[in-house]
């Protein structure tokens, strides 16, 4: 009986050993702490992503911008070479009241802009040098509306300068200016000399 009652004993010594045991040993479910370092990561690449994104978008953005700037440039060059090709030379004719300045532009059909006329004067009764350089002055800056106004229906221009007198040499040269404000090279020189006293004119 006593030995019974001994190995009973032992048994429920034995179990709350165990028991025990198994209680202290416990560190607890890692679980958790993976879960939140997984948590963190999958929160890092999402705020990363965006910013690729964005990086990307700011690039093609950029790209862009870039090139349609480029187009507007090609444009002008065209422009510019084209304005600085020289106008046909003018043709030069006198009446009673001043000088009678005629130019066409052969197949180009559209009316310029604008037209400047230059003049340099050369009193030869006062013993000037027609043959020499002279200053070229403004007497004329004719804008589209007045050179429609001017235009003949064969397409040519015919202007009058009234601002001459008599005897005195007139060299003329003409500009041709685009809508950007580019001009064109002077025309070759038209030389006239004026010899009517324009006592009867307005």
């Amino acid at each position: 009986m006593k030995k019974t009652t001994r190995i009973l004993a032992g048994l429920v010594f034995l179990f709350l050993f165990l028991t025990c045991l198994s209680g202290c040993g416990k560190t607890g479910d890692p679980r958790p702490t993976q879960t939140a370092v997984s948590t963190v990561e999958k929160a890092t690449r999402t705020e990363a992503a965006p910013a690729g994104k964005a990086t990307q978008t700011e690039a093609a953005t950029t790209e862009k911008a870039t090139k349609p700037a480029a187009a507007p440039a090609g444009k002008v060059t065209k422009k510019a070479v084209k304005a600085t090709k020289a106008p046909p030379m003018l043709s030069l004719d006198q009446s009673e009241c001043g000088v009678i300045l005629m130019w066409n532009f052969g197949k180009e059909k559209s009316v310029p802009e604008a037209v400047k006329i230059y003049r340099s004067d050369f009193n030869i009764a006062e013993g000037d040098c027609r043959d020499c350089p002279a200053t070229r002055k403004l007497v004329a800056e004719l804008s589209r509306g007045q050179l429609s106004y001017i235009r003949e229906y064969d397409g040519s221009y015919v202007y009058f300068d009234k601002t001459v007198r008599k005897d005195f040499v007139y060299k003329y040269v003409m500009v041709v200016c685009g809508a950007k404000g580019l001009c064109s090279e002077p025309s070759e020189e038209a030389e006239i000399h004026f010899t009517y006293t324009m006592e009867n004119c307005p």
